[in-house]
């Protein structure tokens, strides 16, 4: 293996999902295209969770497991972005929802593909809601979200309630950006 990295987009697993999402008949490039990167270099495959695709997350792992040489594939796991304008607000789902159907497909595969999940801004999860599929306290985890502290510019963006300042983690969670709270309530927070 080479030392060269990629980062390469990975919108849905399922051609017309992946083409709808893309705008673009694309799918077979990419498919074709990661399939010969990872044989030879490091690829970070980056799947954002959102409305249109979050149900295909297992697929998108049996089609890592099943197609690329997942041994050099890094499966980056993130949330629709909400920072600055957030014009596609349509186009989120719950944290609950996307959990509850991820939880599963990351046990199944866990130690078979390198799966990494986005840790500060506005494409992470809050800690409360991402501690339910994976240990926030893993060494590796909490080292990355120490060391990514920077949210003073994105207070107006993100909301905390009084639940979220009890919280053991309060000093490393963002909390959760104030579009979903507008969109979907509060009751998602639950403070370890």
């Amino acid at each position: 293996m080479e030392d060269h990295s990629f980062f390469v987009s990975f919108p849905s697993p399922i051609e017309e999902e992946y083409n709808y999402i893309t705008n673009s008949s694309l799918y077979k490039d990419f498919f074709i295209g990661v399939r010969k990167l990872s044989q030879r270099y490091n690829v970070s495959l980056n799947y954002v969770l959102y409305k249109e695709n979050y149900e295909s997350f297992e697929k998108a792992l049996s089609l890592v497991y099943n197609h690329f040489n997942f041994k050099n594939i890094r499966l980056v796991i993130s949330n629709l972005g909400m920072l600055s304008k957030f014009d596609h607000i349509n186009k989120l789902a719950k944290y609950s929802d996307i959990i509850e159907c991820i939880r599963e497909p990351i046990s199944l595969y866990n130690d078979y593909i390198n799966i990494r999940f986005t840790v500060t801004g506005g494409c992470s999860f809050p800690l409360c809601i991402l501690n339910k599929i994976i240990s926030v306290e893993n060494e590796t985890f909490f080292k990355a979200i120490k060391e990514n502290i920077g949210f003073d510019n994105f207070e107006k963006q993100f909301f905390k309630s009084k639940k979220c300042f009890n919280c053991n983690y309060n000093d490393y969670c963002q909390g959760f950006p104030s579009e979903y709270i507008k969109m979907f309530g509060k009751n998602e927070i639950k403070p370890f």
